[in-house]
């Protein structure tokens, strides 16, 4: 084989293999986008999405009127130039909760579980928004314990709709667990804020 052929070769390869990761690429974005998109558990009280451009937040909280926002991300990742996302729903008027914190046991996911269940049941906090980075774990165990609690779903139920909104096959046996052991989830025993009084928000957030 000849430099020329071998060069040919090599170009070849490098397309190929471009063109492989930009397709790999392009479907992981795809999913994402899908599963990210606001999606409606309960018209009129309950909304869920993942991490998306601010625009697009923005539009969706004003097509179904959202009042508030419950955050399950660590960091505020959304930022509009210096104006954090916090800072943002309360120009608008919104309530913003922070529930972002590392898990680290099962009290804490629970704690976590029930005071989202609390803002979500809350008349003045409704609609409510919930999202996560990818809206699929922590957005999709809370809202299963809403399907439970709230109308009686099974837990194998709701565990079927988190699977349907892409749950990371690392994450299925551990969630499954937790759905099944809280299928009678006294949540308001729970409850650490009182999602009905605005002016505390500030200090509701659990980091």
């Amino acid at each position: 084989m000849n430099s020329r052929s071998a060069i040919k070769g090599v170009v070849i390869v490098l397309v190929l293999l471009g063109a492989g990761i930009l397709a790999y690429v392009g479907i992981v974005r795809c999913v994402e986008m899908k599963y990210a998109a606001f999606h409606e558990v309960v018209p009129g009280v309950l909304y869920r999405c993942g991490r998306m451009k601010p625009e697009i937040v923005e539009g969706g909280v004003r097509e179904y009127g959202i009042r508030t926002i419950v955050d399950l991300r660590a960091e505020e990742t959304a930022p509009r130039g210096s104006e954090t996302e916090s800072d943002w729903a309360a120009k608008q008027g919104l309530r913003y909760f922070n529930f972002g914190a590392k898990i680290i046991s099962m009290e804490e996911l629970e704690e976590r579980v029930a005071n989202f269940l609390a803002v979500a049941t809350t008349p003045e906090c409704q609609p409510v928004l919930v999202n996560c980075h990818h809206g699929r774990t922590r957005t999709g165990v809370c809202v299963a314990m809403y399907r439970i609690t709230q109308q009686g779903w099974s837990a194998d139920k709701a565990f079927d709709e988190m699977i349907s909104f892409g749950l990371f096959p690392s994450d299925r046996e551990e969630y499954r667990k937790f759905l099944l052991g809280h299928a009678n989830f006294d949540w308001k025993k729970y409850v650490t804020i009182d999602p009905g009084k605005p002016e505390d928000i500030v200090k509701l957030r659990i980091r």
